[in-house]
């Protein structure tokens, strides 16, 4: 009875192995990193990418953002690969995403580590004067996309989450505002308020429109750091 359990035991404890491509075709792109690029899942699992670079990739395959990658190659941002992947039979979205880690791990020889890191950010705070927010009239149509939030239920922590998609800083709710909200806000991203948009900024939008304030701080985030990588092999 001893031995049986002994066995199951180093049988549960075997590592399985990670999922992975049954076969994947690397090419090195020339068009260089100014072109258009593209990448895509079919129904079917197929990866496949057309002058993407491996920074993309990390991001797109972890879900993270730009912040979240540290100690990347020169090349990892500069140069673009074409890639054809295809699973064994049909997988769903996220098993195709665990086999591209596992892609990259194989074919850019990639080593990487998780660190808790604290980085930039901005604290999204109660104004002086007090929130201007309304409490949630319920469920509709919304527009949220990067210089107009209209919804009329959304909570501060969304709305922080869409602000960090133009500030490229992590923002961190301090609001201690909880529920959900009607929100209207209209700003200029960054790169419109360069090129002379008569918008406010997300700074002032935020204060002006909302009674919230965005102040610079410090927040912890998990970062990817890549301890090693090469260039892939073509084939």
């Amino acid at each position: 009875m001893r031995l049986a359990a002994l066995l199951f035991l180093a049988g549960c404890c075997l590592a399985q192995p990670a999922p992975a491509f049954e076969v994947a075709s690397i090419k090195l792109n020339p068009d260089g990193p100014e072109t258009s690029f593209s990448y895509d899942i079919s129904p079917s699992g197929t990866f496949s990418t057309r002058n993407v670079t491996l920074w993309t990739l990390l991001r797109f395959a972890r879900g993270l953002r730009d912040l979240q990658i540290s100690g990347a190659p020169p090349w990892a941002k500069t140069q673009g690969f074409d890639i054809q992947a295809q699973p064994a039979g049909l997988i769903p979205r996220d098993q195709v995403l665990l086999m591209l880690q596992t892609l990259l791990q194989d074919r850019f020889q990639l080593k990487a580590h998780n660190e808790i890191r604290q980085v930039p950010a901005y604290a999204l705070t109660v104004a002086s004067g007090g929130a201007r927010l309304t409490p949630a009239s319920g469920e509709e149509a919304r527009t949220l996309r990067i210089g107009n939030i209209n919804s009329a239920s959304i909570t501060v922590a969304s709305l922080a989450s869409m602000l960090e998609f133009d500030l490229g800083r992590p923002v961190v709710d301090r609001t201690g505002l909880t529920g959900s909200f009607t929100i209207h806000l209209e700003w200029a991203p960054e790169k419109d308020l360069a090129a002379g948009s008569p918008l406010p900024s997300s700074f002032t939008a935020v204060q002006e429109q909302l009674g919230l304030k965005l102040e610079s701080t410090r927040a912890p985030v998990e970062t990817l750091v890549i301890d090693s990588v090469q260039m892939p092999s073509a084939n």
